[in-house]
């Protein structure tokens, strides 16, 4: 029985039986015969397998070849660590979209977000001929053709930013959860975009990622969602599939959650907090050595 290069290693145990390694694996422990259908599992929001990406150090890179730390470009001359995968499924057939301008093609799943000349975020399905798609930094260019096409491999890399360079278009690594712009509750448009509230309620796990841990490893469910992701995003299903009157009475936690949050990033607080138990569990590490 010959070894293969496995991007995972399945049964880990009965709940979360993906995991990344960095080695070799029987053919029989990666399950490499066990290919996901087109679109499988409920959660697809990646990029295909030969997207490329800019990697700090070492040029253009596919998007299979990106591992968990690779600094990658999210903006003009601006690079940002790989801090997580939220979907990673190498044998995965997938359906994208394929959104050419005049000199750049991007493969994209729907759901996921690219942004518009001015920095407005949208998901790909909306994305039109004649739309201005942004470049790394305060570049544009118009779309041309949209296509649908079909590609082995999924992958959703997680940036601080909450951005990345694909192919020369600047996109999100996140996704609407809503087949609109911005989030509607009860029937009315809050105004609050998607692209804020994924990245505000992934502080947690970037905080965790910057001042607590590597992040050089994490885990997957069956459809190679990571387990940072997996909860969340079942839980934000559940939320707006609630009626009008029993999500407007959940929307008040919500709206409260993301000022909390929301107000913590932006006037630095989180970062204090953080740094304050980093410092003290450094002290910890210390002591306990010298014990």
């Amino acid at each position: 029985q010959t070894d293969l290069e496995c991007p995972f290693i399945a049964n880990i145990d009965s709940q979360y039986k993906l995991t990344r390694c960095g080695g070799k694996a029987k053919a029989t422990e990666c399950g490499a015969d066990d290919v996901a259908p087109v679109g499988g599992g409920g959660f697809f929001a990646c990029f295909p397998a030969d997207a490329t990406c800019e990697v700090e150090g070492v040029g253009k890179v596919l998007m299979k070849d990106i591992s968990l730390g690779d600094k990658v470009l999210v903006d003009f001359n601006k690079y940002e660590p790989v801090y997580s995968f939220g979907h990673y499924n190498p044998l995965m057939e997938a359906e994208f979209l394929r959104i050419s301008t005049d000199s750049h093609k991007l493969d994209i799943s729907g759901d996921h977000m690219v942004f518009l000349e001015g920095g407005e975020s949208m998901p790909a399905k909306h994305v039109k001929i004649d739309d201005m798609l942004q470049l790394a930094g305060s570049g544009s260019e118009i779309v041309m053709r949209v296509e649908n096409i079909k590609k082995r491999g999924v992958y959703a890399p997680f940036t601080a930013s909450g951005s990345i360079i694909i192919n020369g278009i600047k996109a999100s690594t996140f996704i609407a959860f809503q087949d609109s712009k911005t989030l509607i509750l009860s029937g009315m448009d809050t105004g609050i975009s998607f692209q804020f509230i994924a990245h505000t309620f992934e502080l947690p796990h970037r905080v965790w990622c910057e001042y607590i841990s590597e992040c050089l490893e994490e885990q997957y469910t069956d459809d190679g969602v990571s387990t940072w992701v997996a909860f969340p995003h079942t839980l934000a299903i559940w939320f707006l599939e609630q009626n009008d009157f029993f999500m407007a009475v959940l929307a008040v936690p919500f709206l409260i959650s993301l000022g909390i949050l929301g107000n913590f990033y932006h006037v630095g607080v989180i970062t204090f907090l953080v740094g304050t138990l980093a410092y003290f569990r450094s002290k910890i590490s210390f002591h306990v050595k010298l014990g």
